[in-house]
């Protein structure tokens, strides 16, 4: 994070300004970007003080979406399984037409206000999601397609492995084919070597 603007700078866009000179000009005399000069004007014009408004920064929450905000951290303690995706989708319907915060920005707030995910949630999650601990308990299945070998063909495999174990049961190979007549290719010439 940048360090704040000086006090004597923060007088001299003031000064200058109500001589006369644009904003522009004195972001270019002063090397200070055009933005950081509006906002210190405009601080001067609504605040009547130079300084930065330390107190506002200290505030938790939101100043942008204050409505939203709550009805978020309701939403979370009522429903503490969601997550951020799903509570901003949920938003969504409740403010059609509103500006909405990002996902990571819900994160934030949650994180913030206590309310993410407690330890008694993930123990429960965890009870619930179980892996394959012993060996032929618990098998996973994974299809690769379209994969390009080096002659320039394609070919596709299936893969059971044990989960426990991380060993490979069984590997299948075949060529892709075309599901049905009425099934189109993005690029049918691309199989052309392999089917």
């Amino acid at each position: 994070m940048p360090a704040p603007i000086p006090v004597e700078i923060r007088r001299e866009i003031v000064d200058q300004h109500q001589a006369g000179l644009s904003l522009k000009e004195i972001s270019d005399k002063l090397n200070l970007s055009y933005n950081t000069v509006r906002k210190i004007w405009s601080h001067w014009r609504r605040y009547d003080k130079l300084t930065p408004n330390y107190e506002q920064a200290k505030q938790k929450g939101t100043r942008r979406y204050k409505e939203v905000y709550a009805d978020a951290i309701d939403m979370k303690q009522r429903h503490p399984r969601w997550g951020a995706q799903l509570i901003r989708l949920e938003l969504e319907k409740q403010y059609p037409d509103a500006e909405l915060p990002a996902v990571r920005t819900l994160q934030t707030w949650f994180k913030q206000a206590g309310v993410n995910r407690s330890a008694k949630v993930k123990r429960e999650r965890s009870s619930y999601v179980n892996r394959g601990c012993e060996v032929h308990e618990v098998w996973a299945v994974d299809a690769k397609e379209q994969m390009k070998l080096s002659d320039g063909s394609y070919a596709c495999w299936l893969t059971v492995t044990d989960e426990a174990s991380g060993s490979i049961l069984n590997c299948e190979t075949f060529s892709p084919q075309i599901l049905d007549a009425n099934h189109s290719q993005s690029s049918p010439s691309k199989f052309a070597n392999s089917v």
